[in-house]
């Protein structure tokens, strides 16, 4: 996958509330220092990135657009990047 767009965390709205499944059970998904959004063979993957560039969490969207507002939705970001 070829990163596509990427943007500074400034902060998470109250709408960012993620939780993944684990081994040890559901755990909450620390808060990304980074969005990147990157094009699938069928889609774009946001994924969320911590400050060492690991994706922490991701989610799948059928066009960039949807991935941006969902980015958009969940984070106070810091414009976007081409990379």
């Amino acid at each position: 996958m070829e990163p596509m767009l990427r943007s500074i965390v400034r902060s998470s709205k109250s709408s960012a509330k993620h939780r993944v499944l684990t081994p040890g059970g559901f755990t909450n998904v620390p808060e990304p220092a980074r969005i990147t959004i990157v094009q699938a063979d069928n889609g774009y993957y946001l994924l969320r990135e911590d400050e060492y560039g690991i994706c922490v969490a991701d989610t799948w969207h059928g066009s960039i657009e949807s991935a941006i507002r969902q980015a958009e939705f969940e984070y106070e970001l810091d414009g976007w990047s081409a990379i």
